[in-house]
């Protein structure tokens, strides 16, 4: 046997020299003598002519740039432009928009993977040069140089790269190329230039690559590892065969350690000891960052002596390797962090196997840039102190541009420097208290209960925080004193305003919490532990989610200790009975914690409950006198009644947990944690006995109170505020929830986008993000499992993620939203001669994306347009209407008398935006003017080009981006929408129509809607039209009220009401059943984007 190589995706490869009638096997064996002998061998007769030369397994392409402008760089396996199963190699150049708009161009040099010069060829020998290649956006050609021994230019060959493939995960979206070279006769090397032109469309493009290939009159050469090519280079004519077998792994599933491989050829075999392992021969026992150190712990899983090569990463770079030779004991070793990473910001840190680059550990960290403790400077520090070293220096800051945010507060702002003082030097007992106020409230909102027993200094902190953080609502503050015996029976007298009810003698927590509740003025009751520390709008972020979703009998904050760590996320009960409290210990800004969600239970430490409701099921329960388990059997009260109970992370409380009561479960208040715990138990089995078992599979048991399971996945997290598409997915996810259905959002961009992934958040749905989920194959791998459907938005998106579905799960049914029929869009763009438009383009889009509709199991599009074109498509084909929601504005459709001027709104990141503006300025407002001068266009979107802000002038005004459209949608007379290209529904139209404003529309603006000439709206097609009935609904007040009637008549059948109906039937259609029990967000955009 010449060589062999064990390569990393588990295969074999080796060469054997000699007669290709020799027969040749391969064994895998375990350690314990199991062996698998059904290993399938593919042979190829090797020589120099039937190998590729050009590429590796090893190295891969070897190749750099020649000439290299300003931005241009190689590289490889761009996300979503990834042939599956191949590395597929780009350029990429940007136009010098800083030079005037320059075109850029790139040169790039292949390389002998070898040598890493040019290649060595055979004179007069013919040979094959192929590879894949896409140009997205430019033009490209091969260039191929024939040199002599001096190096000197002896013949070129041009071959030009055709431009209709653009690149991506399939083999269709690549042009085929393959060049025959005939060597010169007196030739000793080949150079390969790679020459990318400009971007032809944009401002960047790319030129990929894939499968290139150079061989001796062969299509298709084998790829070999570097030593096997210097092999074949090398023997000469000899005969040799090369062998590839797939180890069956599989077959050792349970048998974990490593195995011996043997090579059987002929009569003689060849094992290779402990050769590849079924798993890891090691395993991470430990791994954390302490203070300035990587400590990682490894031992071995097998009997097997093991060599263990790891490396440990910040942020994706190599900061230190471990070579360890595992005995029979863990070993320990730890990693100096260099001192460049402590700057107080979060970082990756990684461990991985250096062998294949598997990821074993990671977790994200802040390194900061100091390591004395909070607490310690609080104690020997003392004040005054930096208040940015603070763990809670973000919540401070968030509460102080609260109170200044919005000049209707100036009146009510107190003291905040000398508050936050207080809660800087943290629970300390006091010579003397500053006396602090809170204000009268007539009919407070809220009122906030909360029972005392000593601690005053305690207590202090508390009123001190109630006070600083920012909150809407008006709160009263009721503390009941349970018999205190220190400063606590003198709070009147430090703090003022507040309603102090007393107790001689201690009755606990149950009775005083009772006590106060009775008393209660507000809507609301909170029940608020003295050892808290509330948080900028943790009162307004419970209201909110108690008001906002349907149902709703009991809210809980989020607990976190002092120093940011999560105490608590939500309670569960298991079926044994025992609560858990979520999420304890672990990191508070985890994605998995930080979404609303129903849960078993929340802390009585935090909670918000109806006065009303807390009246109507009696309270606290008596039987949990003096205390613990009462704020359970009140959620179990609450769910009884039919209301449900929700987590709401986005309300965080500080809990200094063990300062009310303190920690050991056999004395004191705590021991009644074990008294009451059977009383619950009995009390409450028939709702807890179907729940799962304690500690099991806890990720899904918090979420067991969703019927089905829901991942969204596109290109990046909706921004509701900003574009039609974005605010089409936002109904969507409330329509599956409503549904039962929890929703998880994947990004391929990964990226948390601050308010928008927050709001989604907000409403319950799962966002995941850098650097929780890092590789999106990966988790699709780990976690598809946990889904019984996944949603998709666009083609271009499905078709990067659909095998790596199918390859993981065959179960889960994946649905294809269109948003709108692409090829539709670029077709009508194309007739309509728009720039970076072709028919031949638009019939690219239009084969793959039937070919992705064709793949999904059930289609969506908002448009019957669409649906009735697909139809006569794709007659096989599941396809369905996804329906469209608006809010009813009847209530503020505004009178002719008060209104004026003409409205264009759209999001100018989508081209048929742009040109629909240039077409009214260019050609409709210039008639207008003529016969009526005051008439004023109001052109309003996001991302408005440079073309569209030059359209400005004193008839026309660009307004950009406006967050909260009421008052253009109120104000103005008409709505125009003069669509000339595009597809699907159209959210801007729809959106003017719940206002009732009256407008006039293009044909192609109406598509789906259902809108009707002369009915709800008005149609115009030709520049004279659109001039015309524009003059008509200005003018006319008449025929401006019937539209504007009949535009709210319309928008009516767009309801939500309406949308889950429909939708309901859709799913259906595919055997997707569902309720309408589901988590149900009543307002069609968020409340807030605090």
């Amino acid at each position: 046997m010449a060589s062999y190589k064990i390569c990393s995706d588990k295969t074999i490869e080796f060469i054997q020299a000699g007669a290709p009638d020799i027969e040749a096997s391969v064994i895998l064996r375990d350690r314990y003598g199991f062996q698998e002998t059904g290993v399938t061998l593919s042979r190829r007769a090797l020589d120099r002519k039937t190998v590729n030369h050009l590429v590796t397994t090893d190295k891969g392409l070897i190749w750099r740039l020649v000439e290299t402008p300003t931005g241009a760089r190689i590289g490889k396996n761009v996300r979503n432009w990834t042939l599956t199963g191949s590395d597929t190699y780009f350029i990429f150049t940007e136009n010098d928009l800083a030079g005037g708009g320059q075109p850029a161009n790139a040169v790039v040099r292949l390389l002998d993977p070898l040598g890493g010069e040019d290649l060595a060829v055979e004179p007069r020998q013919p040979y094959l040069f192929s590879a894949l290649v896409a140009a997205h956006r430019c033009e490209a050609r091969f260039v191929f140089q024939f040199l002599d021994a001096d190096g000197q230019t002896l013949h070129r060959q041009i071959h030009d790269v055709a431009t209709v493939r653009r690149g991506g995960a399939r083999i269709e979206d690549y042009q085929p190329v393959v060049v025959r070279l005939d060597v010169p006769a007196a030739a000793a090397g080949l150079r390969i230039l790679v020459e990318k032109g400009p971007s032809t469309s944009q401002t960047n493009s790319y030129l990929f690559l894939a499968k290139p290939a150079l061989a001796v009159e062969v299509e298709d050469p084998i790829v070999l590892s570097s030593e096997f090519l210097r092999l074949t280079r090398e023997e000469g004519p000899a005969q040799m065969l090369a062998y590839t077998a797939k180890l069956p792994l599989l077959a050792f599933e349970g048998r974990k350690g490593t195995n011996d491989i043997a090579i059987v050829i002929g009569e003689q075999e060849h094992v290779i000891k402990n050769a590849i392992s079924y798993g890891f021969d090691f395993k991470i026992n430990e791994f954390r960052v302490n203070f300035d150190q990587i400590n990682v712990s490894v031992s071995r899983n097998s009997a097997n002596h093991t060599y263990v090569k790891l490396g440990a990463y910040i942020d994706e770079e190599l900061i230190g390797q471990l070579d360890l030779m595992l005995g029979t004991d863990q070993i320990g070793h730890s990693l100096k962090i260099d001192r460049k990473y402590f700057d107080g910001q979060y970082h990756l840190v990684s461990i991985r196997n250096m062998d294949d680059g598997t990821v074993l550990h990671h977790t994200t960290v802040v390194l900061d840039f100091q390591m004395t403790p909070w607490e310690a400077l609080q104690t020997y520090a003392k004040k005054p102190f930096d208040t940015t070293l603070s763990p809670l220096a973000a919540y401070h800051l968030k509460s102080f541009r609260s109170w200044h945010r919005d000049p209707r507060d100036a009146e009510r702002i107190p003291n905040l420097y000398a508050l936050q003082e207080t809660l800087l030097d943290g629970i300390r007992k006091r010579a003397s208290y500053r006396p602090i106020a809170f204000p009268a409230v007539e009919t407070p909102d809220v009122s906030i209960v909360i029972p005392l027993h000593n601690k005053f200094e305690v207590t202090y902190l508390c009123l001190s925080a109630l006070l600083f953080a920012y909150t809407a609502y008006s709160f009263e503050v009721i503390v009941v004193d349970d018999g205190s015996t220190d400063t606590t029976v003198s709070i009147a007298e430090i703090v003022s305003g507040l309603t102090c009810l007393r107790n001689p003698t201690a009755k606990g927590f149950v009775e005083s919490c009772n006590r106060g509740a009775a008393a209660a003025r507000g809507r609301y009751t909170v029940f608020l532990n003295n050892d808290t520390e509330v948080t900028a709008h943790w009162l307004d972020e419970l209201i909110h989610a108690y008001e906002d979703f349907d149902e709703v009998g009991l809210v809980g904050s989020k607990l976190i200790y002092p120093n940011g760590a999560l105490q608590e996320a939500g309670g569960v009960v298991w079926g044994s009975g025992n609560p858990w409290n979520y999420g304890r210990n672990q990191n508070n800004h985890d994605p998995k914690f930080n979404y609303l969600r129903q849960a078993d239970y929340v802390s009585g430490a935090a909670l918000l409950i109806d006065s009303g409701l807390l009246r109507e099921i009696g309270y606290f329960s008596r039987e949990f006198i003096p205390g613990y388990f009462e704020d359970t059997d009140l959620a179990m009260k609450v769910r009884n009644a039919g209301k449900r109970v929700l987590y709401v992370p986005s309300s965080v409380v500080v809990h200094y947990e063990g300062q009310s009561s303190g920690t050991d479960v056999s004395s004191g208040m705590k021991k009644f944690q074990e008294v009451n715990r059977p009383k619950f138990k009995k009390k409450w089995v028939s709702l807890f006995k179907d729940h799962g078992r304690e500690g099991v599979n806890v990720d899904r048991e918090k979420d067991r109170h969703v019927r089905q399971r829901l991942l969204v996945i596109d290109n990046h997290y909706p921004m509701v505020d900003n574009d039609a598409g974005s605010y089409a997915a936002f109904q969507e996810i409330r329509l599956f929830q409503s549904l039962g259905m929890k929703v998880t959002f994947l990004p391929l961009n990964l990226a948390f986008m601050d308010r928008h992934t927050r709001v989604l958040q907000k409403i319950g749905v799962e966002c995941l993000y850098a650097p929780f989920v890092t590789d999106i194959s990966a988790f699709i791998r780990d976690r598809i499992g946990e889904f019984d459907l996944v949603y998709v938005t666009r083609y271009y998106t499905f078709g990067s993620v659909i095998s790596l579905i199918r390859e993981h799960s065959r179960a889960v049914k994946v649905i294809l939203n269109l948003a709108d029929l692409h090829f539709l869009r670029e077709m009508r763009a194309a007739k309509a001669q728009e720039p970076n438009y072709s028919i031949e383009g638009a019939m690219e889009t239009k084969r793959r994306e039937l070919e992705m509709i064709a793949e999904a199991d059930l289609t969506l599009s908002y448009s019957d347009v669409e649906l009735t074109v697909l139809e006569s498509h794709l007659p096989a084909a599941k396809l369905g209407r996804v329906p469209w929601v608006v809010d009813m504005r009847a209530d503020l459709k505004p009178s002719f008398a008060d209104t004026k001027d003409i409205l264009f709104l759209g999001g100018f990141g989508h081209p048929p935006n742009v040109e629909a503006a240039r077409f009214f300025v260019s050609e409709v407002m210039p008639e207008l003017l003529a016969r009526d001068p005051s008439i004023v266009f109001h052109i309003v979107g996001s991302n408005p080009t440079k073309e569209v802000m030059d359209f400005a002038s004193d008839s026309v005004k660009v307004h950009g981006y406006v967050p909260d459209l009421e008052a253009v949608l109120t104000s103005t007379r008409v709505f125009v929408a003069p669509l000339r290209s595009g597809a699907g529904i159209k959210g801007k139209v729809l959106e003017s129509l719940s206002y009732g404003l009256a407008g006039v529309f293009s044909p192609i603006a109406i598509e789906g809607t259902g809108l009707s000439d002369s009915l709800d709206c008005l149609v115009a097609q030709t520049n004279q039209d659109w001039v015309e009935q524009v003059l008509r609904l200005y003018s006319d007040e008449d025929l401006w009220e019937r539209i504007s009637t009949g535009a709210l008549a319309r928008a009516k059948r767009f309801s939500f009401e309406h949308a889950r109906d429909e939708l309901q039937k859709t799913l259906a259609t595919v055997d997707i059943y569902t309720t309408k029990d589901g988590l149900h967000y009543q307002r069609v955009r968020p409340r807030s984007y605090l």
